[in-house]
């Protein structure tokens, strides 16, 4: 009784590992998606500095874009004034959807996205990010 009980385990798990092995080799017979991108605008923003200081009489000929060696087209220039930290005004949290828009609207304005896999992250850990 034992003899034949080992016999049909072994019989039933050489076909679960025939049914497994059938089934890897299908999924792989199968084309993996092809995805194509394209880069159309690319912004290159500059600091330029001489003995520590920035450069502030620099225009668009002034600049050289190079993509594997070749020279790129500079479609769009403009000079933006830094200014000191005195200068600047104090920076406030956006708290609604309509203000994150409206200051993602402006085209200086840099957004950062945080993207928090909530299966690797614990939500009271989520909030001190």
């Amino acid at each position: 009784m034992q003899r034949r009980r080992t016999l049909c385990t072994r019989a039933f798990v050489r076909m679960c590992t025939v049914g497994v092995f059938a089934t890897v080799v299908g999924a792989q017979d199968q084309p993996r998606p092809t995805f194509r991108t394209e880069a159309n605008y690319v912004r290159i923003d500059v600091y330029a500095t001489r003995d520590g200081l920035p450069v502030t009489d620099l225009r668009q000929e002034d600049f050289e874009v190079l993509e594997e060696k070749a020279p790129q087209r500079i479609e769009q220039f403009e000079y933006i004034a830094i200014r000191s930290a005195a200068q600047q005004e104090p920076r406030r949290e956006v708290n609604t959807v309509a203000e994150s828009r409206q200051v993602a609207a402006d085209a200086r304005a840099r957004v950062f996205v945080l993207f928090l896999d909530t299966n690797h992250v614990e939500w009271d850990a989520s909030r001190n990010v």
